[in-house]
């Protein structure tokens, strides 16, 4: 059993992996939607599920060591591809998603700096990104 101990000698992939062999169904994480009430809930299992199927397509386009840039609103998807940045050995490179009406200067300078070399997004975040980016 990994207890709060030993979080000083396992690294977060793991704890995961541990905790979605050992304990499967108890909740990993839970994000408030508005703040308060509104919520989403992720197991060990499904987190693990998850970020096992982010890290195989990561592979497919990557290798270790490699940078992804990570542009996701809050939430659990956020949380989904950074463990699979973790399990992929790929370094996380997160960033707020594009806003409409806002200079894409930082971004592009994000991803100068980074060396990322991949993106991990939502569809539609990813489509505004690459659409912006040629401007």
């Amino acid at each position: 059993m990994i207890t709060e101990e030993d979080s000083l000698r396992y690294s977060l992939p793991e704890v995961l992996h541990y905790r979605a062999a050992h304990t499967p169904g108890q909740v990993a994480y839970i994000y408030l939607v508005n703040g308060e009430d509104q919520e989403e809930r992720i197991t060990y299992s499904e987190l693990h599920l998850a970020a096992t199927a982010i890290a195989h397509k990561l592979l497919d386009l990557g290798k270790p060591g490699d940078r992804a840039l990570m542009l996701f609103p809050p939430g659990l998807e956020f949380i989904k591809a950074l463990f699979g940045c973790f399990y992929a050995g790929i370094i996380a490179v997160p960033a707020y998603p594009p806003r409409k009406n806002r200079s894409l200067d930082r971004l592009r300078l994000l991803v100068k700096d980074s060396g990322a070399t991949l993106i991990l997004s939502t569809d539609s975040d990813l489509f505004k990104f690459l659409q912006n980016m040629g401007q």
